[in-house]
């Protein structure tokens, strides 16, 4: 049996796996066994802590933490890095877990720029390395665990703990390191994959078990057609500027909806469409009438990428 917990917003191809990977906790008296699996057909590879090149990796990733600290972390890390010749724009990383009995336990961090898929989105120099985007011949670093607590896999709280975080106080993060090691104490096994990933002209490889390309298709799908429905609307001359964003106002009061890995396209196409027609709705409070439309427009004049399924 298998639990998905999602954590972020996001065919068949040859796959290589590495196993053999053991953490000894001699504490807990226990390992744990860390196999991973990539896409090297697709120039996508995951790097794991049993690669040569993985501490000299990690060194430079994590400039001025301590010793102790990164080691905590470090069993829980890896690096994507891309081979190809094109930037990776969005992907899904999962980790899961086998316990003793059996069954799994699979944490999901997605990662996408859909802007970069729909009119292309060029960024300065300075934002492209936080972007999250793989240019060519880079890599990226994951952690399940991270040592200010901001990865994927949550520990819950006291409620004195919560008040002093609440007034500023920062965890001690050798003690939340330790919190965590234990809580994953009671799995055996993790297998780290690549889930589903988008080059940016739209090409998509993976296995996509957790259904991240219909994912990020709907919310594309959202914003183009409601961008084609406002140049339309915009076009007609018999209808004022207010009917016009009065038609934005009827997907923007839309319920919001909240999404799981139970949500359907239909349920993503939804959000995001009540999404951008708030974005658009903003624009024309702080630029007015003429110029937020004109801005609002603007994509839908550039070529926009075809989302393909990359075949067996």
């Amino acid at each position: 049996m298998k639990k998905i917990i999602i954590l972020s917003m996001f065919f068949i191809v040859s796959v290589s796996i590495f196993s053999g990977f053991v953490l000894s906790r001699t504490s807990q008296n226990m390992s744990i066994r860390i196999h991973s699996k990539d896409l090297p057909e697709q120039g996508l590879t995951i790097i794991n802590p049993s690669d040569p090149s993985f501490d000299a990796r990690l060194a430079n990733a994590v400039v001025g933490e301590l010793s102790e600290v990164v080691n905590d972390f470090k069993p829980y890390s890896i690096f994507l890095e891309n081979k190809s010749r094109q930037t990776v724009v969005a992907y899904m990383i999962q980790w899961c877990f086998t316990k003793g009995d059996g069954t799994n336990d699979c944490y999901r961090k997605a990662f996408s720029s859909p802007r970069a898929l729909m009119e292309g989105e060029y960024l300065p120099a300075e934002y492209e390395a936080r972007s999250g985007r793989i240019k060519p011949n880079s890599s990226i670093l994951f952690s399940l665990i991270s040592p200010d607590g901001s990865g994927p896999f949550r520990l819950s709280i006291s409620r004195e703990e919560a008040e002093k975080i609440k007034q500023g106080a920062k965890p001690d993060k050798s003690e939340l390191l330790h919190r965590f090691s234990s809580k994953l104490a009671k799995y055996t096994d993790v297998t780290v994959s690549i889930d589903g990933a988008f080059f940016e002209d739209g090409t998509f490889v993976g296995d996509d078990t957790s259904g991240f390309f219909v994912q990020i298709e709907a919310q594309i799908n959202a914003k183009r057609d409601l961008l084609n429905e406002l140049a339309v609307n915009t076009a007609d001359p018999h209808k004022s500027k207010d009917e016009v964003f009065s038609h934005l106002r009827t997907f923007a009061e839309q319920p919001a909806t909240d999404l799981s890995n139970q949500s359907t396209p239909a349920d993503y196409y939804n959000h995001f469409k009540r999404f951008y027609a708030n974005e658009i709705l903003s624009m024309r409070q702080t630029l007015g009438d003429e110029k937020g439309l004109a801005i609002a427009l603007e994509p839908i004049k550039k070529p926009w990428r075809r989302l393909t399924k990359k075949q067996k």
